[in-house]
């Protein structure tokens, strides 16, 4: 294969195109199921429940792998306020938020908050397929910035409505958000011309393209389907499976040999083998559910509530500081493992 066809891909057009590229799709597909059943069937079936176990636990537990890597922690020692001390700070704030009766307060930092999370990881992604295609990232970071990040939360503001962050404040945000929806959906449409523009100016490859247009769609669930719920967990679907998809790829890719501290050893036994790892994600999936089972039977609602947004707020706060390429480190540590090469698979 010519090299520059191999180097439209982070992986292969065979792993790219289903996990990465055209996995955003998948909210899409649970829509138009959900147009066929009936939002009420799947919601009434535990579809949520499952895909918050089975794809999203393993998903936000994969994130602590990043701690495994003796290169990592060693760094992540010189800011422990950062990586150690900060996360204990989120699930104070947190449970003390609960406590004084701000639920709504907490559910709207985690829809914002989410929001932001899932389009930085698709604008993060086309970057990715930038740099391999030798695109100007210096022009075309902020267009695309502007287009995924603006395109989500437009999206997300058209079906707040239907959100439990509509109740914060008595409802009286809402005004200013509806008022505010269309500012955003120009902003983002200017984005995207100026995106495209530079885009179609360098002759992009189809798979940067199709990855642009998937992970504009990928918060269409806020307008094909009215439970905001069920949106949420659809558009999700496809976020979980592209961050499983390209840590996996990144650890496989770093830890080619059985060195270092046991930590380490365990990351690369795993991350080279596609049987360890399923089994690993399967117990990421089976132990959190056999957990929330028994908090279910004991009556345990309060920890219940407490338990899933520190795992979803740790996770949206850990992979700001893991995954932050403004860091010299992280662009060192990471970089090179994304625009994979073939020099630098022979160099490990």
């Amino acid at each position: 294969m010519p090299d520059t066809a191999r180097r439209v891909w982070i992986a292969s057009a065979r792993y790219d195109l289903p996990l990465i590229i055209l996995a955003p799709l998948c909210g899409l597909l649970i829509c138009a199921i959900a147009r066929v059943v009936g939002e009420t069937t799947l919601l009434s079936h535990g579809f949520v429940e499952a895909n918050i176990f089975v794809l999203g636990m393993p998903h936000y537990l994969s994130t602590y792998t990043f701690y495994m890597g003796d290169e990592n922690l060693a760094h992540y020692r010189t800011r422990k306020l950062a990586f150690f001390i900060g996360p204990l700070l989120v699930v104070i704030a947190m449970i003390g938020a609960l406590a004084a009766g701000l639920a709504y307060f907490v559910a709207a930092i985690v829809a914002v908050w989410n929001t932001y999370h899932v389009s930085r990881q698709s604008s993060g992604i086309l970057s990715a397929y930038r740099h391999r295609a030798g695109g100007d990232n210096a022009r075309e970071k902020w267009p695309a910035l502007i287009t995924l990040v603006g395109s989500a939360f437009a999206l997300f503001m058209l079906g707040i409505d239907q959100q439990a962050i509509a109740n914060l404040f008595g409802g009286r945000l809402l005004p200013a958000v509806h008022i505010a929806t269309p500012i955003v959906f120009a902003v983002a449409a200017l984005g995207a011309i100026r995106l495209a523009f530079l885009m179609a100016k360098r002759s992009a490859a189809p798979a940067e393209w199709l990855f642009l247009a998937s992970s504009i769609l990928l918060f269409m669930p806020y307008l094909l389907v009215h439970s905001a719920t069920l949106a949420t967990s659809a558009l999700l679907s496809g976020h979980f499976v592209q961050y499983m998809a390209m840590l996996w790829l990144i650890n496989r890719r770093k830890y080619t040999q059985r060195l270092g501290s046991i930590a380490q050893k365990t990351l690369h036994s795993v991350a080279s083998r596609p049987a360890i790892v399923v089994a690993v994600l399967l117990s990421f999936a089976i132990v959190p559910f056999a957990f929330d089972r028994v908090l279910h039977f004991e009556n345990w609602m309060a920890f219940h509530t407490v338990w899933l947004n520190a795992i979803v707020l740790l996770h949206f706060y850990l992979d700001g500081l893991f995954w932050a390429f403004k860091d010299p480190y992280t662009r060192q540590s990471l970089g090179p493992f994304l625009v994979w090469h073939e020099s630098l698979a022979s160099a490990n």
